[in-house]
């Protein structure tokens, strides 16, 4: 199938979580990794892996929208430590150019919530406005898998301004940006404006050897766009050694 085709496709909807174009979107995006220079290990690839995430799905034929907002999941019994928060206090996600930034960024296609940084989770503490870096979470739940397409009248009827979500659910809610939602979104493009000319590249090379390719961010976010795991795994140690800089 051509590009052409692939496009035309995206006229189809998305029916089925086991719809095999998104199926193959999943696995282009499981051999592409996302790495920041300045803070390795770390979160904040929702915004990156969105951004590849629509391209990926746009290739295989479905068209998406990137959504920002309010991401609330609960993955142990205690409602307070166990909730893993991108949000302010009132359960609603906030932007501001000169000022405090807590938000999620997810891909909505036709019907249903698309999110390929899922499988980031684990490895993150609890984040919020208020409190930046708290106890760690305690997982008492299965791991989630790498990525999950979820029905977004559900997801999304089910957030509350006030509580948290049952153990093992979560809810996606509003953003607050003062200067609009825009704003996000040329902030956003800013930051990778250079992601158009590199995904395209690293999308081809996967598909056509199957080989897991990286893409590191310094702290500039001047993309390093790293051809093999090998090469990657060299300039991860160098940085974090302080040996050398992306």
């Amino acid at each position: 199938m051509n590009r052409r085709d692939r496009r035309s496709e995206a006229q189809r909807k998305l029916n089925s979580p086991s719809d095999r174009r998104l199926l193959e979107a999943a696995r282009i995006m499981s051999l592409i990794d996302v790495q920041f220079a300045d803070r390795l290990g770390s979160s904040g690839s929702c915004m990156l892996r969105a951004l590849i995430g629509s391209y990926v799905l746009l290739e295989v034929g479905i068209r998406a929208d990137q959504h920002f907002g309010a991401l609330l999941y609960r993955v142990g019994p205690d409602p307070e430590r166990d909730v893993l928060r991108f949000c302010a206090a009132n359960n609603v996600g906030i932007y501001t150019t000169d000022g405090p930034s807590a938000f999620h960024s997810w891909l909505y296609a036709d019907d249903y919530v698309v999110d390929f940084s899922v499988g980031d989770w684990p490895a993150m503490t609890r984040r919020d406005v208020d409190r930046p870096r708290a106890e760690g979470l305690q997982w008492t739940i299965a791991q989630p898998p790498a990525y999950w397409v979820k029905r977004g009248d559900k997801v999304i009827r089910e957030w509350q301004p006030q509580g948290v979500p049952d153990i093992g659910k979560a809810w996606y809610g509003p953003l607050y940006a003062p200067e609009g939602e825009d704003a996000v979104h040329k902030a956003l493009y800013k930051s990778f404006e250079r992601l158009r000319d590199l995904v395209p590249m690293i999308v081809a090379s996967v598909r056509e050897d199957g080989q897991r390719r990286t893409l590191i961010f310094d702290e500039n976010a001047r993309q390093i766009y790293a051809p093999n795991q090998i090469q990657a795994r060299e300039l991860l140690r160098k940085i974090a050694e302080g040996r050398g800089s992306a």
